[in-house]
């Protein structure tokens, strides 16, 4: 997956040169990556237009109040996203030293946005920050003895120790530091992850992210790495490891600080490589062989990142969905559109092919799965419970500018027809709790408060189906192939956006059981969902441009309608620098019952897994052996974890632990911009 001569077919020569370097990349030192990233000095006028272009696009993110003031059971810190930005304005205008380079500016940039957030749909780019990948030499593994001892550390060189005929030592310290310590610590600026179990699963390599060719390692080391890493194990051996930065942009025409920041700083220059294309060369290599530690699937759709499987276990199939999205070229308009289809029937056929072997146990394994297509989760959604509803709320953020645009776009200010647009937000996106549709605008808009008085929001609403899957859409089958009971969800914490609305419904509406697997090496329960949990992810690509902005509300504070001060490049969309979560999620079932705690967001509530299970070394080697003990704990009467389930014998129950002080994170980011406590 590392080669550079592994391109897409048919792609044309302008987008070769921007995929690969006209220099071969080296990984060099992570110490002359940021020697050379620090070496720009500030440019305060362009940084400050920067802040107060970002200030009212940041209104857009839905979870910006809850942030200030997260309820207990978040487990991440509080932060003012806005507060922010006025921080970094405040110290530019100050001309103090906080800020020596570019670098320290756009690293506090980057840890309000992508850090303190502690969400995956809401993030900032900018390309400096996109020129180096940073890498520990070292690779780690969590082990337990058993599935419910708490894990020690060891290197993932040892995954295969049985087979050499060796012991391995367990890691004592790395860096001088506890293993566990260290590399909680790290976990913290590990970025997309508001549960701490969620982070620190981010460190370690798995099967699971191993199969799915979509999977991105968060980086955890994006703001200071060492050149070498030791490492020093129980039986006193000390192994020193090199670290390495690796190079993702064209450096030909780079020969100083100052054409470093032409090319890429208010740039001019080429960009780094466009994930979706990274994406599409990882699956364009192959694919079709079975991933490492996998059975073979008898339905796989490695574009789609599908698989399902009847392994050599009674009545249970698993459906192992690596994402929701796609790997396919970004460029082949026909294969996007018809890649839901491909996810739909990649659906059918597996649930055909295990009733038809007998199956009637369901194991649905979104391990390290971000995401993806909404399209994809209402129709495996729908082949597991037909019906013509998906039953969780949606709620907007409100404030003037969506008030202002959906007025508009909706022909509300002219008393026109409302016009079908999907950006911001329309009539025809939502409809009624009662599934029918909302008479206007204004009354999907609401607004209306937030729990405890935090915030305003646009009146709950439903996802319209018909918009999503079309008018046509049919189940082949009346009934679920699958009773409730004898499906079970399996997660390592990291599961965002489509994958973790899925999992909300079908807990919440059919009480679906879950095991989350790894986490801190601690005897407690651990959170099924810790990425986000909302959607959809929304940008400004699409952001109408022929708006009449002298109708806008006086003191109104506009969202520019064409690029801003700052230049990008031609291969990178203004409106795509920015991306936020459109919308916080609400289970349909507590509409109406009492109790602010009922308005508060998925996002920022406390939901442990049924059941939780540690890595061992055998299910680090075979993904089966994984499977079966979820099996043993869901059907069989087996142990998670102790204090993990609600049951005093430790076997799985119907109900899941609440929170508690106890699964609190130690470790917390340094104050920095946005900080509250």
């Amino acid at each position: 997956m590392t080669d550079n001569n592994i391109v897409p077919k048919e792609i044309d020569p302008p987008f070769l040169e921007r995929l690969i370097p006209a220099v071969p990349a080296a990984p060099i030192q992570p110490s002359l990556a940021f020697a050379c990233l620090k070496s720009i000095p500030l440019h305060a006028d362009t940084a400050l237009e920067q802040v107060d272009y970002l200030h009212p696009l940041f209104e857009w993110q839905s979870t910006i109040d809850y942030l200030k003031e997260p309820p207990r059971g978040y487990l991440s810190e509080a932060a003012d996203l806005l507060g922010g930005l006025d921080d970094i304005a405040t110290a530019i205008r100050s001309n103090t030293t906080k800020y020596f380079s570019e670098f320290d500016f756009l690293a506090d940039l980057y840890s309000l946005t992508s850090l303190r957030v502690r969400e995956l749909h809401f993030h900032y780019s900018t390309l400096l920050f996109d020129l180096f990948t940073f890498q520990m030499g070292a690779k780690f593994l969590s082990i337990s003895e058993d599935g419910r001892v708490a894990p020690r550390i060891y290197l993932y060189d040892d995954v295969d120790h049985v087979q050499h005929g060796y012991t391995p030592s367990p890691v004592s310290t790395i860096n001088g530091i506890p293993a566990v310590d260290f590399l909680l610590r790290a976990s913290v600026s590990s970025p997309g992850s508001h549960d701490p179990d969620a982070r620190f699963n981010t460190l370690f390599p798995s099967l699971a992210k191993n199969a799915n060719v979509g999977y991105v390692h968060p980086d955890a080391f994006l703001l200071g790495l060492d050149d070498t890493t030791t490492i020093e194990c129980q039986n006193g051996t000390i192994l020193r490891f090199s670290n390495t930065a690796f190079v993702r942009a064209n450096f030909t025409n780079v020969t100083s600080a100052a054409t470093l920041y032409r090319e890429f700083g208010q740039p001019s220059g080429q960009a780094p490589v466009p994930l979706s294309w990274s994406l599409h060369v990882a699956a364009e290599k192959n694919y079709t062989a079975s991933p490492k530690g996998y059975p073979e699937p008898i339905t796989a759709n490695s574009g789609e990142l599908l698989e399902g499987f009847l392994p050599d276990m009674d009545e249970v199939a698993v459906l192992a969905i690596h994402s929701f999205a796609s790997n396919i070229n970004p460029n082949d308009l026909t294969s996007l559109i018809n890649a839901p289809a491909r996810f739909n029937n990649a659906t059918i056929d597996f649930i055909r092919r295990a009733k038809a072997d007998g199956r009637t146990k369901l194991i649905l394994d979104m391990q390290s799965n971000g995401g993806g297509f909404i399209q994809n989760l209402a129709t495996l959604y729908f082949n597991l419970f037909p019906g013509d509803t998906i039953p969780v709320l949606w709620q907007e953020r409100a404030h003037s500018q969506l008030e202002w645009l959906g007025r508009s776009l909706n022909n509300e200010t002219a008393g026109q027809a409302p016009v079908d647009l999907p950006w911001p937000m329309s009539d025809n996106m939502y409809v009624q709790p009662d599934g029918s549709p909302w008479d206007s605008f204004a009354f999907l808009y609401g607004p209306r408060s937030g729990a405890h008085g935090i915030g305003n929001f646009t009146n709950p609403s439903l996802l319209n189906v018909t918009a999503i899957v079309g008018p046509n859409y049919t189940v082949p089958w009346e009934e679920p192939p699958f009773r409730p009971e004898d499906i079970v969800i399996l997660t390592d914490g990291e599961c965002a956006s489509a994958c973790a609305i899925l999992t909300d419904i079908l807990t919440h509406a059919h009480g679906i059981r879950t095991v989350a697997v790894g986490g801190r090496p601690m005897q407690a329960p651990m959170q099924v969902v810790g990425q986000t949990r909302g959607g959809p992810v929304g940008n400004f690509a699409g952001f109408p441009s022929d708006m009449d902005r002298a109708a806008a509300p006086e003191g109104l504070e506009l969202v520019p309608d064409a690029p801003p001060p700052l230049r990008v490049t031609s291969n990178v969309q203004w409106a795509d620098m920015l991306r936020f979560n459109r919308a916080n999620t609400l289970p349909l079932g507590e509409l109406g019952e009492e109790g602010e705690d009922k308005k508060v967001p998925l996002q920022f509530r406390y939901t442990a897994a049924n059941c939780r299970l540690f890595f061992t070394w055998e299910m680090a080697r075979d993904i089966t052996v994984l499977w079966r003990a979820v099996a043993a704990v869901t059907w069989g009467g087996g142990k998670c974890v102790p204090g993990s389930t609600v049951n005093v014998d430790g076997t799985m129950g119907d109900s899941t632990v609440g929170y508690t002080e106890e699964v609190e994170d130690k470790y917390k980011l340094p104050r920095g911009a946005g900080s509250v406590y």
